[in-house]
This record gives C-alpha cells, sequence and structure tokens, in this order.
C-alpha cells in the first residue's frame, strides 16, 4: 500500500485517471477544495511516486476529469471550479515541461464532465451550474465544442 498525507485543511472532491502528461503512463489527478484549492498529480516514477501541484486554483474544485477534448490525440485535464473567486470550467494541457490552461469559461459555481454526447467521435465537455453566483445567462446544463 501506498499512502500520500495530505497536511492541509482541505476536502478531496475529485479523482480521475489518465495519462495527463502524455507520456503513456496514467496517473492519478486529484482536486483538493476548501483550504487547499489545487490541482495535484500523482505519477509512478523509477519505482515511486511522485506527487505534483499541477495549479493553484484559487477556488473550490467541483470536478476533474482527464480526457483528450480539442481533438489533437493528447489528453487535457478538465476542472469545473466554484466558490471563492473563480466560477469556471478550465481545460489545462501539458506542454513544454508543465501545465497551461488553454481554456476556460466563467460561468459559475459549475461540474464539468467529458465524453462523446453526440456521436460523432468527438469529446464534448458538458457542465451543469445553477443560478447562485452565476456569470452568464447559461445556467443549466451546458455543452462546449473545443474541437
Amino acid at each position: 500500500m501506498w499512502s500520500y498525507p495530505i497536511n492541509e485543511r482541505t476536502e478531496n472532491t475529485g479523482i480521475a485517471i489518465g495519462d495527463a502528461d502524455n507520456d503513456g503512463q496514467n496517473e492519478i489527478v486529484v482536486s483538493l477544495s476548501w483550504f487547499g484549492r489545487k490541482i495535484l498529480m500523482v505519477e509512478y516514477s523509477n519505482g515511486d511516486y511522485v506527487v505534483e501541484t499541477i495549479e493553484n486554483t484559487g477556488g473550490d474544485i467541483n470536478s476533474i476529469d482527464v480526457a483528450d477534448v480539442n481533438g489533437d490525440n493528447l489528453n487535457e485535464i478538465i476542472a469545473g471550479t466554484g466558490w471563492w473567486a473563480t466560477y469556471d470550467v478550465r481545460v489545462l494541457k501539458y506542454e513544454n515541461g508543465g501545465f497551461t490552461r488553454i481554456w476556460n469559461e466563467k460561468i459559475g459555481w459549475t461540474q464539468a464532465r467529458v465524453g462523446d454526447i453526440d456521436g460523432d467521435g468527438k469529446v464534448e465537455i458538458a457542465t451543469v451550474s445553477g443560478n447562485v453566483c452565476s456569470y452568464t445567462s447559461l445556467s443549466g446544463v451546458v455543452l462546449y465544442y473545443l474541437q
């Protein structure tokens, strides 16, 4: 068994498994809320697990996923955020040795999931948000097409 203590006041709100950095190996991507407010990646390397902070989000994270959402055959990390100033859905891509935010949409307290909803072979980002802390008239279910 392996474990990683999170030594700060936080709430673990999500976990995803996928090849987040496109190196051919799956990683564990963890989202932290409350006072943690960050995305962590756990990677198995050279016989041990390495934990890296991908992004300090500035707000609670309501959902996390790993998928190729822009059709370039490389995975991205998709996060839906909420409380404490962010209120968006964001996409992070591993480029040049680190993660970069390549897209975000400020829509309100958000959860996001990915999948091919319409059967066209392309992945969509599905979001759901309420009208509390909303930054757009698009509360409810919204689909984003990045391909």
